[in-house]
């Protein structure tokens, strides 16, 4: 058995800290992102109930893709996977961007 084997250290790097701090704050940002500009949408008479329902959708789906976000990479980081990338953020960061356009496509 070899003796000079470095220990595998325990405390997790700093680039897995942030990013799942960035994804825990995220998941309130977009929850008051979806509640301000859909309370707003809601306010003119323009929506079909179609366009309703992705909005009241989005009111619980767009924070919980950060949270299960943040699942994810803690998930895939401690159990050493070759999936565990730092481009899962990306996930939230696109689903936030279409809901944006989407709410900006209905702005009348």
């Amino acid at each position: 058995m070899p003796h000079n084997q470095p220990k595998k250290s325990s405390a997790p790097p700093i680039s897995f800290i942030l990013s799942v701090l960035f994804q825990l704050m995220l998941a309130p940002i977009s929850f008051l992102l979806v509640i301000f500009s859909a309370a707003g949408l809601a306010n003119s008479d323009t929506l079909t109930k179609l366009q309703s329902l992705v909005l009241d959708t989005s009111l619980l789906a767009l924070p919980a893709i950060p949270l299960l976000t943040a699942l994810i990479l803690a998930i895939l980081r401690a159990t050493q996977s070759k999936h565990y990338h730092l481009a899962w953020n990306l996930i939230s960061i696109v689903s936030i961007t279409i809901y944006v356009f989407y709410a900006l496509s209905l702005t009348p």
